[in-house]
């Protein structure tokens, strides 16, 4: 999510001067809502074997 900040945060400033919503496509809006639904679903589903976090980590 913190890749659409700064796309976010200048379409909120230009619509608060505009009054018009421009530049914020139908792309950007499922990005931003679903783009970590969609990589959760993609390791779980089609990466099985994929390891999330400290592979050296010793388990208790």
């Amino acid at each position: 999510m913190s890749n659409f900040v700064i796309a976010i945060t200048l379409s909120l400033i230009a619509f608060l001067f505009s009054h018009q919503l421009v530049a914020l496509g139908v792309g950007t809006v499922f990005s931003f809502l679903l783009q970590g639904h969609n990589i959760a679903w993609t390791d779980r589903h089609l990466f099985k074997r994929l390891v999330h976090g400290d592979v050296y980590k010793k388990e208790a």
